[in-house]
């Protein structure tokens, strides 16, 4: 599982994109619930495997899984799905019982978002752009070049009869199963935009996983050789380590101006750029987004973006949090919170939050305790 886990470390540091998310660059970009999925989903499916073993926790299963489902969409979705490939462990009935269990648990306790997200699918804006890239970099980026390479060692060592032997039908069973998830990452990817879906979204599983696919291949081969060329792979394994660790650090170049970019505080910030988006995005009564929210059949419901959040980093405070409001009475307005005292503003950003409150922006201060 070693190198299982730097072929993780691969995904979480590669810096080929920060919008995808799942990555550190996602991360320091403000993409925060797509990467807590992916992390929930992997916990998830880790106990998909246990099950496969015999070991059926399904309160432990509903639970992440749930969690899963509260942290983002397209994380459920891989989670959900490819909780069936257990079925095909050998052991189908008490497998079945297991996922209705723990796949009930997990619907009731989503139901007060989901049942609502399924009523009003109908009145949704879709998001099923296909992304299209003439770079090659972008669906193998560079990071991953040993990772795969290492993958492919391993794979070549497992034509040896004297290590396929001693595999468990734990192990078989362990690697199928997330190969299967592989699998069905690349093809929700390739198909999603058919089906109302977004394809890009799921490409950082058809990522992570196949990395830590690479990986895992390579350590249990090395696991199993060791049996009879123990001082030999203790080196090479050092050797690799050593090498994967340069190669990924050399990889990482955007990431630490970021970090003190963000550290910096907002204080230190031009606001020439928020002051130029805010006319752009202002709109007025009569702009596409106005006239589906306030559309007899949305005008109760609100908007389907109805809150987003964001961290910004003050030098006086530890900690500066905001949320965004989408509400379709209010408009979209900006309302930052922090603990301690600081001066804020409520920035009003189109007209109808301005007739509500009667002003474009105002500064005040604000002294909120955590």
């Amino acid at each position: 599982m070693f190198f299982a886990a730097l072929g993780s470390l691969t995904f979480i540091l590669h810096e080929q994109h920060s919008i995808w998310g799942g990555n550190l660059l996602s991360i320091l970009s403000g993409e925060f619930a797509y990467s807590y999925g992916m992390l929930l989903s992997f916990l998830t499916m880790t106990v998909w495997v246990i099950a496969m073993r015999g070991k059926y926790l399904w309160l432990l299963a509903g639970l992440l899984e749930a969690a899963t489902g509260f942290a983002h969409g397209y994380a459920l979705l891989i989670t959900g799905f490819s909780s069936f490939f257990i079925l095909l462990g050998g052991n189908f009935k008490p497998g079945l019982k297991f996922l209705c269990l723990s796949h009930g648990l997990a619907f009731y306790l989503l139901a007060g978002w989901l049942w609502p997200l399924l009523a009003m699918h109908s009145m949704t804006i879709a998001n099923d752009s296909s992304f299209m890239s003439s770079n090659w970099l972008d669906y193998v980026p560079k990071s991953f070049w040993p990772v795969l390479s290492c993958g492919l060692a391993g794979s070549l060592l497992f034509f040896k009869a004297s290590i396929r032997k001693h595999l468990t039908s734990q192990y078989k069973n362990a690697f199928a199963f997330f190969f299967a998830a592989t699998g069905l990452a690349v093809t929700l990817w390739l198909c999603a935009s058919r089906i109302g879906l977004a394809d890009i979204r799921f490409y950082p599983y058809a990522l992570l996983l196949s990395s830590i696919l690479c990986g895992w291949l390579l350590g249990e081969a090395f696991n199993l050789l060791t049996r009879s060329y123990k001082l030999i792979i203790n080196i090479v394994t050092v050797i690799l380590t050593a090498g994967l660790l340069c190669w990924i650090m050399a990889q990482v170049e955007k990431a630490p101006h970021w970090l003190l970019r963000n550290m910096a505080g907002y204080e230190d910030k031009s606001a020439q750029i928020p002051a130029s988006l805010f006319p752009v995005l202002q709109g007025n009564l009569n702009s596409p987004r106005l006239l589906f929210e306030h559309d007899p059949l949305n005008n109760d419901i609100g908007s389907t973006r109805a809150i987003r959040s964001f961290t910004l980093i003050s030098k006086s405070a530890p900690c500066f949090r905001g949320f965004i409001y989408g509400i379709c009475f209010t408009g979209t307005c900006c309302i930052p919170i922090t603990g301690g005292s600081f001066q804020g503003s409520l920035i009003a950003l189109n007209p109808v939050s301005q007739r509500i409150y009667g002003y474009k922006s105002c500064s005040s201060t604000y002294a909120i305790t955590p």
